[in-house]
């Protein structure tokens, strides 16, 4: 692909080279024969809310356009239009928009949209095709035209089922085939000229109500499988297998049966980091968030790191990254703050997850063992037998009867220090023997309430 001139937004992630392998994706799947197919030429970019899918969108069809935006690309907010009955007048308008045919070339495409539609829902048909066309922006006369093969439907829809309405219903079903295959036909003589993939880009297919999302998979593999075109959907997995689930029942298997829409399904990848260290992942999101909204003191430089660190082991969206940081800057903690490892951790958790943050707050001793066995499960491949702070407060209040026996054995000399476990002894010497277990708690209760003043 070439370089294009427009403006490219920030990279903070450094997903250029995953940028780069979807391109390339996109070119391999196109070129396969649809005969030689199993499943249609879709690409399923998985990743939970707020982690970028949208940026991902936006930058692709940035760079699928080329120089000066020449070569046509399809992108749709699906969750828009879920209000409708059928995505399919919505994808088609969207396609025929980007297309922009010759006059010839239109009249065909329309009437063959319009069968489309004729033979799927001929009740609702023309006021399927005028919301689908006119909400991607089609002009009203072309919206008139692609709905003049579909009025006749709804005549034929009234009255009673006699004999002879059975007979054309049945007629209308077994046209059914013939009718889908003379669209993706239609379709394919479209893109077929074109010297590139069109590309499709359907964004917050997971935002949509369950059947309306997987309406939207049925219509790709039934109605759009033409040569040359690829799909792209942005979505959380997870999200569409409570769809499936919802709709067909708890047994499904949903990952079974998105294996029937999807050739390729890719989880998104933050990008390359420049630290091995824990969170080393997410250090070029948080430099370039940090920047915007925190100052340069050295105490925020602490901050900085601890929150790098603090996401390796959290794992949060960005959007839940991007705002623990705006909370930070302002509650103005930074200038005076000497915990800046537990403050980071804290904020983060909170914006994370209120219930998680309240529990430990109040010492739950379960709480902290979830939060602990976050930490251990981290560190444990970047730095072994490393623990900080807030790490050896968790694990102190995890198992703090223990710990607080281990203090009097230690304090009327039955136990010596050198005679514990290594961690056992780290534990003891983070939190100063447990001293700064309260401190912590105190330290907690009024970050709660300078994080729920703002």
């Amino acid at each position: 692909m070439s370089t294009p001139s427009e403006p490219q937004s920030p990279d903070h992630l450094n997903r250029g080279a995953f940028l780069a392998a979807l391109e390339s994706n996109i070119e391999v799947l196109a070129k396969v024969p649809s005969e030689h197919l199993a499943t249609p030429r879709v690409i399923a970019i998985d990743a939970q809310w707020g982690d970028g899918k949208t940026w991902i969108a936006t930058e692709l069809a940035r760079r699928l356009r080329g120089p000066e935006g020449a070569r046509p690309v399809v992108s749709i907010d699906v969750f828009r239009y879920d209000h409708h009955d059928d995505p399919f007048a919505v994808i088609a308008a969207a396609i025929y928009e980007a297309l922009k045919p010759t006059s010839a070339v239109k009249k065909k495409f329309l009437a063959a949209a319009g069968a489309v539609l004729k033979s799927a829902a001929p009740v609702a048909a023309k006021a399927g095709i005028t919301l689908g066309a006119r909400a991607i922006g089609l002009s009203a006369d072309d919206t008139d035209e692609l709905t003049k093969g579909a009025v006749g439907a709804l005549k034929d829809s009234a009255g009673s089922f006699s004999e002879k309405a059975v007979e054309k219903l049945f007629d209308s079903y077994s046209a059914t085939e013939r009718v889908q295959k003379n669209f993706m036909q239609m379709l394919s003589e479209l893109t077929g000229k074109l010297d590139h993939p069109l590309v499709v880009l359907v964004d917050e297919l997971d935002r949509c109500r369950p059947s309306f999302a997987l309406e939207v998979l049925e219509r790709i593999k039934h109605l759009f499988g033409a040569e040359n075109v690829v799909f792209m959907l942005f979505w959380n997995s997870h999200s569409i297998h409570e769809s499936i689930r919802h709709t067909y029942g708890r047994r499904t298997d949903a990952t079974n049966y998105l294996a029937k829409f999807v050739a390729f399904n890719v989880p998104l990848q933050l990008g390359e980091s420049r630290t091995n260290g824990v969170g080393g992942r997410y250090e070029n999101f948080v430099r370039a968030v940090a920047d915007i909204h925190l100052p340069s003191a050295a105490a925020s430089h602490d901050f900085r790191a601890a929150m790098v660190q603090a996401s390796g082991v959290l794992n949060p969206s960005l959007r839940a990254l991007q705002k623990a940081i705006q909370f930070a800057a302002q509650i103005a903690i930074l200038s005076t703050d000497q915990w800046p490892r537990v403050s980071a951790y804290l904020i983060l958790l909170k914006t994370m997850d209120e219930v998680r943050f309240s529990e430990l707050l109040a010492l739950d001793q379960g709480a902290a063992a979830r939060e602990a066995a976050l930490f251990e499960a981290a560190i444990k491949y970047s730095y072994p037998g490393d623990m900080n702070q807030i790490h050896a407060i968790l694990a102190y209040l995890a198992d703090r009867p223990r710990f607080d026996g281990l203090l009097k054995s230690i304090n009327t000399g039955t136990t010596g220090v050198d005679d514990l476990p290594a961690d056992d002894r780290r534990v003891l010497s983070e939190t100063d023997r447990g001293r700064l277990v309260p401190q912590f708690q105190r330290y907690a209760q009024g970050l709660f309430r300078v994080l729920t003043a703002k």
